[in-house]
C-alpha cells in the first residue's frame, strides 16, 4: 500500500514485514526512506510522535485496508436492504445504498446489535469509486468517505536506498496542512 500527499508524491509505503516512510517526514532529511519495524515498541511510539494519529495508523497499520472488491462482496453478504440509485453526476455512475442487517451480524458475532453504519456506493463506468459509511438513524451525521483511484501506482518492492528507524534519530517535522491519501 502506498500512502502519498494530493500531489502524488509517496510519504508512506506499507509492506507484510514493515513500512517505509520518508525520511524528511520523520526529521531524518539526510537519508531518502526510513524503514519502520513495526514490532519495535520504542520506535512505533516515536513514528507515532512524529507523524500524528491520523498518518501513523496507516503506516503502523497490521494490515492494508480492505480492498473494493472486499467491501463490497462483505456488504452485500450482509445486506438487509439495497437500493439502487442513479446519480445525476453522469449518465455512467450509480449509487447503490446498502443497509446491514444488524441482527444476522450480532448472530454471527454472538454479540449485540450496536447500530451499524449505512453504506453507499459510488460506481462509475463499471467501477467502484467511492464508499461512504454514515449512520443510518442519522443520515447526516458524520461517518467516512473512500474514494478510489483507478489509476493509482501500485508499489512491488521495497525501496532501495533506506535506513533502519531505530539508527537515526526521529523528530516531528512540521506537517501543518498537509494532507494524505492511500493506494493499492
Amino acid at each position: 500500500m502506498s500512502i502519498g500527499r494530493e500531489d502524488g508524491a509517496d510519504v508512506a509505503l506499507w509492506f507484510e514485514e514493515a513500512s517505509y516512510v520518508r525520511g524528511g517526514d520523520l526529521g531524518a532529511s539526510e537519508t531518502t526512506w526510513v524503514r519502520v519495524d513495526r514490532e519495535d515498541s520504542e520506535t512505533v511510539r516515536q513514528v507515532e510522535s512524529a507523524l500524528g494519529p491520523s498518518l501513523s495508523s496507516w503506516v503502523l497499520a497490521e494490515q492494508p485496508p480492505p480492498s473494493p472488491r472486499a467491501i463490497v462482496d462483505s456488504a452485500l453478504e450482509f445486506a438487509n436492504q439495497v437500493e439502487v440509485l442513479r446519480t445525476s453526476e453522469s449518465d455512467d455512475a450509480t449509487t447503490v445504498r446498502v443497509t446491514i442487517d444488524e441482527g444476522r451480524v450480532a448472530e454471527l458475532a454472538d454479540t449485540q446489535a450496536v447500530g451499524y453504519p449505512m453504506l453507499t456506493f459510488t460506481v462509475d463506468d463499471e467501477a467502484l469509486t467511492a464508499v461512504a459509511a454514515h449512520s443510518a438513524e442519522e443520515p447526516d451525521s458524520f461517518g467516512f468517505r473512500w474514494e478510489y483511484e483507478l489509476t493509482a501506482r501500485v508499489v512491488d518492492d521495497v525501496p532501495p536506498d533506506w535506513a533502519d528507524a531505530s539508527t537515526i534519530a526521529i523528530t516531528t517535522p512540521d506537517q501543518q496542512g498537509r494532507t494524505c491519501e492511500i493506494g493499492p
